[in-house]
């Protein structure tokens, strides 16, 4: 039996595309256990606890999103500023972390230590006092590993801190044994980033989640209900939605009715901008809820306008409940959508949602959300991903 450890520092039950990757894996031991691999996890979950209280969350959020919104806003003219949040929210669980497993009991009797991002590895290649695991190591991005950082802290990449976490990155991926991406896309940027990387140890598995019966509908609604199911920021692109309603006249608006679902740093200018602009009627914001299947059932179209993706899990669920998919051809989400037979992929501007909203009635979406359900069947099954996994798993 080979035993592996997956090693993170961030709350399991945060909801996101790789913290969703994780626990369908963990959720899948027995599986595993076929294949002749003990898998188990170490998280902050297991030392510590997250209140839950519905109220304390709420608070919370918004205290956390207001200092947030401050710090970005310090990082953009500040490189120290930059270089400090970056290291409070990127570095300091993973060193937390990777120092308690080097002093668990798995340590001692692990064969491959699970990485789900680069400082946690990093970490625990700094301090580890044995060579004997093997590493395995994921990265959810679109192959540059620190793209978003620097979008997010515009004054990290002119740090002279900024150099050292290159650096950081680079030692990282010479000892990592293998590199895993989220799909083929990432993984060809990747190696185009660091052609001194062996590419025989970097791969490539599509993510999954666990099957459940197909939806069928027969109708659409009137107007279209489209749902976004993601976290509301710059990065996921709400905003070019609710600019492109800017631009279009009543009749084009009363086609279409868009539900955000989630929250984020980004949506409370958001939610001001659509008041400011008299678009409540055409623009819901649901919030965080543990009802996501509801909507996504009552929906017709599922909607991710991103600027830079891996392979969103929140579109493979949405195909899971057999919506057509509007998104855009950034990372991996080419290999996901076929023009016109699942989805449509649209380009990230104002100009491209605006023409849309203005021909959304001119497609047949109960057929493309057929075919999305068939996508999901053929490419992105739970058990699918976990077989992928074993194989990279055992060395």
């Amino acid at each position: 039996m080979i035993r592996v450890t997956l090693v993170h520092c961030v709350f399991l039950s945060l909801k996101n595309g790789a913290n969703t990757v994780m626990r369908a894996l963990l959720s899948s031991t027995d599986q595993f256990s076929e294949q002749r691999i003990a898998l188990r996890s170490l998280t902050p979950d297991k030392f510590s606890t997250r209140i839950i209280d519905k109220e304390t969350i709420c608070l919370k959020d918004k205290l956390r999103n207001i200092i947030t919104e401050t710090l970005i806003t310090l990082s953009k003219r500040s490189r120290l500023a930059a270089a400090a949040i970056f290291y409070i929210r990127e570095q300091r669980s993973a060193k937390i972390i990777a120092k308690r497993y080097i002093a668990s009991e798995n340590y001692k009797n692990d064969d491959v230590v699970f990485f789900h991002t680069l400082f946690p590895c990093y970490y625990f290649l700094k301090y580890r006092t044995s060579k004997k695991q093997k590493i395995v190591m994921v990265l959810h991005t679109n192959g540059e590993t620190f793209k978003m950082s620097k979008i997010y802290y515009p004054a990290l990449g002119k740090s002279r801190y900024y150099k050292k976490v290159l650096q950081m990155e680079e030692f990282t991926l010479q000892h990592a044994d293998r590199i895993n991406f989220v799909s083929k896309a990432s993984r060809e940027n990747f190696l185009q980033l660091h052609p001194d990387v062996d590419p025989k140890k970097v791969f490539y598995i599509y993510n999954g989640v666990e099957n459940c019966p197909a939806i069928i509908r027969t109708h659409l609604h009137t107007p279209l209900e489209v749902v976004c199911v993601a976290s509301i920021s710059e990065r996921k692109g709400q905003h070019y939605i609710v600019d492109a309603l800017k631009t279009v006249d009543d009749s084009m608006r009363g086609k279409v009715h868009f539900t955000f679902v989630g929250d984020g740093i980004s949506r409370e200018q958001l939610e001001r901008d659509v008041k400011d602009n008299g678009l409540e009627k055409y623009i819901t914001f649901a919030g965080v809820t543990n009802k996501v299947e509801e909507y996504l059932k009552q929906s017709d179209i599922y909607i991710l306008p991103s600027e830079d993706e891996g392979l969103p899990m929140a579109i493979i669920e949405a195909m899971r409940a057999s919506l057509p998919i509007i998104s855009t051809p950034v990372g991996g989400i080419p290999e996901m959508i076929d023009q016109e037979s699942n989805g449509l992929l649209i380009e990230p501007t104002v100009e491209s949602f605006s023409s849309l909203i203005c021909r959304i009635d001119q497609f047949d979406w109960l057929k493309m959300g057929r075919n999305a359900r068939k996508t999901f069947e053929e490419r992105f099954l739970l058990e699918k991903m976990v077989e992928g996994y074993s194989e990279i798993l055992r060395f």
